[in-house]
């Protein structure tokens, strides 16, 4: 069963975006052709001011309830004031996603697994309220359950595309000083999905203070050879963890994003499982040979430590992919769980791994768009 928005036609051409007219001053940045990009220092103020008409609360209210008459500026403060949310986060996931998914993911789905889907949905809505896959699930959960030219079914399709035509109006695409701009990550793969491009490679790159990713694409109809996304606030988001020493601190699962280096200190277990804290982030902009892995890591590193590199790799044939590289510096050998997120729907699927042996180099490879891994359930090996 493949999610698809039923109602409307999101009418935005590849290159501008006509911008409502509006007596309100932004304070962005306009190109020429009308883009709006995100101000963050413009931003905190006035989704903070009780005040302004990008009041924060007030967006969310209408937002949540599909008021259409939200101008293109409205939903741009709603969109990118997530950023300068406390609970911000570009890499969530609600559980209950994936328990709604359970019931949708058939060739044929009951109005009663419809019902049950739409009110796990209701609860990750309202834990991610602009998280854009959300919206296409519980618009085909409502068009099951209440028909598609429901006012359920057409609501969804209308929060889905307002937020769709927010991130189109950020950007170009076609390089760092015209990339669209993504509060959360595989926003961007959703975009491409949308103009229906196919990506032949992927690179992070670091330009100007600024994280970017670079998607290469397949042929296509727009003549288009590569797109940029800027996703500084994602990684930005990372180094958070570390201004609260409880967070950072005790783990037992971490969501490590693709182009960083990531060292883990080993803690106590509990219940068979190994707590750890994350004492190091680390930015990696290149791309990694296959052949290369081992000389990452020292001979010698500190002890009961393990180093994890999520990157971009190659084979010495020239084919791209993504590398889990472990160095294990403890004294022990471990099990551990890992998860992938891939293509556009923000989901974690479970994958295989080889184990983390003491004081050995290990290299997991997927050639799949895999864009975070999480690795779980430290354990000793059996």
């Amino acid at each position: 069963m493949k999610f698809r928005i039923f109602l409307l036609v999101l009418l935005l051409p590849l290159f501008g975006w006509a911008q409502q007219e509006t007596d309100v001053d932004t304070g962005y940045v306009e190109d020429g052709v009308g883009l709006l990009v995100p101000d963050y220092d413009y931003l905190k103020t006035v989704i903070n001011d009780k005040s302004s008409p990008f009041y924060y609360p007030k967006l969310l209210k209408r937002f949540a309830a599909a008021d259409t008459s939200l101008s293109i500026e409205e939903l741009h403060c709603l969109y990118y004031g997530y950023v300068l949310q406390p609970d911000y986060n570009p890499y969530l996931h609600p559980e209950e996603v994936d328990e709604a998914l359970k019931f949708l993911n058939k060739d044929e789905v009951s109005k009663k697994e419809a019902k049950k889907a739409i009110k796990l949905l209701n609860k990750a809505i309202a834990e991610t309220p602009v998280h854009l896959p959300l919206y296409a699930y519980r618009h085909y959960a409502n068009s099951v359950l209440y028909g598609i030219e429901s006012k359920q079914a057409a609501e969804d399709a209308f929060r889905y595309l307002a937020l769709m035509g927010v991130v189109r109006s950020s950007g170009l695409g076609n390089g760092y000083d015209n990339a669209f701009h993504v509060a959360i990550t595989n926003h961007s793969y959703l975009l491409m999905q949308y103009y229906g491009f196919n990506v032949v490679e992927q690179a992070l790159s670091h330009h100007d203070g600024r994280s970017y990713d670079i998607f290469t694409l397949e042929e296509n109809d727009y003549g288009i050879e590569s797109l940029y996304f800027d996703v500084t606030p994602c990684f930005r988001s990372l180094s958070k963890l570390f201004e609260d020493d409880e967070v950072a601190s005790d783990f037992e699962q971490y969501d490590i994003a693709i182009g960083t280096k990531v060292l883990v200190r080993l803690g106590e277990k509990k219940n068979g499982v190994y707590r750890f804290s994350v004492e190091e982030i680390d930015i990696i902009n290149d791309t990694i040979e296959l052949t290369e892995t081992k000389n990452l890591f020292p001979e010698e590193g500190d002890p009961n430590t393990i180093v994890f590199y999520c990157v971009y790799g190659r084979w010495s044939s020239g084919k791209n992919c993504v590398l889990l590289t472990i160095k294990n510096y403890t004294d022990v050998n471990l099990s551990y769980d890992t998860y992938m997120m891939i293509g556009a729907d923000g989901q974690f699927r479970p994958t295989s791994n080889d184990g983390i042996f003491s004081k050995v180099v290990g290299t997991e490879i997927w050639n799949d768009p895999v864009s975070i891994i999480r690795i779980a359930n430290l354990r000793d090996m059996k």
